[in-house]
């Protein structure tokens, strides 16, 4: 039996990011499943396109199984390093849909998926969280969807409040926006507002929508409000307790 397991994530254009956050799960997952080729694939068809401008080739989830099968592979294992069950997870269902009458071929599961996965996450991550004073909140940044996996956010936003009150949840794109979070954080007299991705990587979004200094940016906006502000650029594909919850969905499809 060969087998294969394909790393899958949304991807990014920039080469330290991909080293800072995702081929750091990818080595978590090498290391735990040692009889196994694993490879890289990226859902984003613009990410893509514009490494393939640079010369750098990085395959789709259909391109990896076509390969894979191709070079003799018969069993064939997904694993989604996105974070919702949203748009991005579907291109994958759709390849798993394409291939899985064409090779033993097994889908494995976003960061948060189940019920169970919320209170995961929150302790996976809690040891990295600063300590917060009565008057100091946590923000994260979700991308945000108008999937109805949106409401993962609000989940985890309620997940958040049971470690800490001043833990927020807001998001790029979806509710809750953040004009309406920082209502909610005037309501509870918040004084500084820490800031922090709740993305895999620390990359576009994080470093232009959420921490740099145009006037739409969160960290701008959240200045004119009169709030200090106090930006924590860190990814959770950098946390190793956050690769383990993915090797323990990937060990699952092994049952």
């Amino acid at each position: 039996m060969k087998n294969a397991i394909v790393v899958v994530s949304f991807g990014s254009s920039m080469e330290h990011v991909i080293n800072t956050y995702i081929q750091p799960v990818e080595k978590a997952i090498k290391a735990e499943f040692t009889d196994a080729h694993v490879i890289r694939a990226f859902t984003s068809t613009f990410i893509r396109k514009r490494l393939g401008n640079k010369g750098v080739h990085i395959l789709s989830p259909e391109e990896a199984i076509e390969k894979l099968i191709s070079e003799g592979f018969d069993t064939i294992r997904l694993q989604p390093l996105h974070i919702i069950p949203g748009y991005e997870y579907e291109k994958i269902e759709e390849a798993y849909r394409a291939y899985k009458d064409q090779v033993k071929l097994y889908l494995s599961q976003p960061l948060l998926f189940s019920s169970d996965d919320y209170s995961r996450v929150v302790n996976a991550i809690k040891p990295h969280l600063p300590e917060l004073s009565s008057e100091e909140a946590l923000l994260f940044m979700g991308h945000g969807t108008n999937h109805p996996a949106n409401a993962t956010y609000f989940c985890m936003d309620h997940h958040f409040k049971k470690i800490h009150p001043n833990i927020f949840m807001s998001n790029i794109e979806g509710i809750p926006l953040l004009e309406e979070t920082i209502h909610l954080l005037k309501e509870k007299g918040i004084k500084k507002v820490n800031i922090m991705p709740f993305l895999l990587v620390a990359g576009d979004h994080a470093h232009n929508d959420m921490a740099s200094d145009e006037p739409d940016s969160w960290k701008s906006q959240l200045l004119r409000e009169d709030f200090e502000v106090e930006v924590i650029m860190t990814g959770l594909g950098s946390f190793p307790s956050i690769h383990k919850i993915f090797v323990e969905k990937l060990r699952s499809t092994y049952e």
